[in-house]
């Protein structure tokens, strides 16, 4: 899922971007290096090659609907059984 570029540019006064995150993470040396290396033999910058990596192992936002459904429903017969 991609963002849509901004109307005016944020007040930090960069130029509006397609992306409205950041990420920053600790990943392990190996999974570092193996990211590196397919990104290498992909010709593309680690950014594009872990984004799409993410975006074929992350379920979809109709995926996520349904379980957080799921889960409020679970709960709101969890909260009756409690009372």
């Amino acid at each position: 899922m991609t963002a849509e570029p901004e109307a005016a540019a944020p007040a930090s006064g960069r130029a509006p971007s397609r992306y409205d995150m950041r990420l920053v993470a600790n990943v392990p040396t190996d999974i570092g290096t193996r990211l590196r290396l397919l990104a290498a033999l992909r010709r593309k910058p680690v950014g594009h090659v872990l984004t799409e990596l993410l975006g074929r192992e992350l379920p979809t936002s109709g995926q996520l609907a349904a379980q957080l459904q799921q889960m409020e429903h679970t709960g709101a017969r969890d909260d009756r059984a409690d009372s």
